[in-house]
């Protein structure tokens, strides 16, 4: 289980875009952007690699199962691009499931990096030469209270910092809320979105 944690520290995007390929070649529909996005990446793995990242996802979904449930406060940050934004909301909006792994963190610090963003003294911006800060939006997703997924902080050795709960796929959310809060003095905005775990 160390070395499987280890790999998605070091590869989460390629274990995700390997979940995402494998259920859309098993003929899943209604797929959002996202995960078809994903699963082409995945598509261009080479079989081996497809292998073992499929039993990396299998072990740490069985891990997520097994393990107490984080009880606390969640958060994820995120860079979307602009394009994908609506999308993304869209999906939460109608409660779609989530196909893969996720990254969540119990550390607000830690989403807001995520995120693309940074504190200078306590006034959030943008993370300085960000390039692309622009054709992003910078989103944090709460959840208050944690129904599913467990933290690996323990098991996260060099990444013990990041506090990080791994929530499983196939987990659906209600949106309760967006707060959208101006920050610096360049036009950016910061995204908070509030959802409840189903």
């Amino acid at each position: 289980l160390d070395n499987q944690v280890g790999n998605w520290k070091g590869g989460a995007t390629s274990t995700q875009a390997a979940q995402c390929y494998n259920l859309q070649k098993s003929g899943a529909k209604n797929l959002s952007s996202y995960t078809k996005s994903r699963a082409r990446t995945g598509a261009n793995l080479s079989p081996q690699s497809l292998k073992a990242l499929t039993k990396q996802a299998n072990d740490l979904e069985e891990f997520v199962r097994r393990a107490p449930t984080y009880d606390g406060k969640i958060m994820r940050g995120m860079k979307i691009p602009k394009k994908d934004f609506n999308n993304f909301i869209d999906d939460l909006a109608k409660g779609k499931a989530t196909v893969n792994l996720e990254s969540w963190s119990a550390d607000l610090d830690i989403a807001e990096d995520f995120a693309g963003l940074a504190r200078k003294n306590g006034k959030l911006n943008v993370q300085t030469g960000y390039a692309r800060s622009f054709d992003d939006v910078h989103v944090i997703t709460t959840v208050n209270k944690n129904k599913y997924g467990a933290s690996i902080r323990n098991l996260a050795d060099d990444y013990q910092h990041e506090n990080e709960v791994l929530i499983p796929s196939g987990i659906r959310y209600r949106l309760v809320d967006i707060k959208v809060t101006p920050i610096g003095t360049k036009g950016h905005e910061a995204w908070e979105v509030i959802l409840e775990q189903l």
